[in-house]
């Protein structure tokens, strides 16, 4: 859950904690002669850190979007669905702002 009064790292501190896509991307051939990209154990490698880039972005799922596109992490990834968390926080968000004026 996200805490709404507490602070979170800025962006270039949450892409400097993710992977370098490139450093994982290799060029691959078809039977057909025709290339792709394929990116190896990024996907797995960013499971790894994302709880640590989730923990110092406050849970805010913009933050960490943001994050992963800036680093140019292809996504969907595992482990992170920008829709569902959105909808997620914004519910305890209208929850508890109900609770206190009601």
């Amino acid at each position: 859950m996200m805490q709404w009064d507490d602070e979170q790292a800025d962006l270039a501190t949450l892409i400097g904690m993710l992977p370098n896509p490139d450093e994982f991307k290799t060029i691959e051939r078809s039977e057909y002669g025709d290339e792709y990209e394929t990116h190896g154990d990024l996907w797995n490698t960013v499971a790894a850190v994302l709880p640590q880039v989730r923990k110092a972005a406050n849970n805010c799922p913009a933050c960490i979007l943001a994050a992963l596109r800036q680093a140019r992490i292809p996504l969907p990834i595992d482990g992170f669905d920008y829709k569902a968390e959105t909808r997620s926080m914004m519910d305890d968000y209208v929850s508890s702002h109900e609770r206190e004026h009601y």
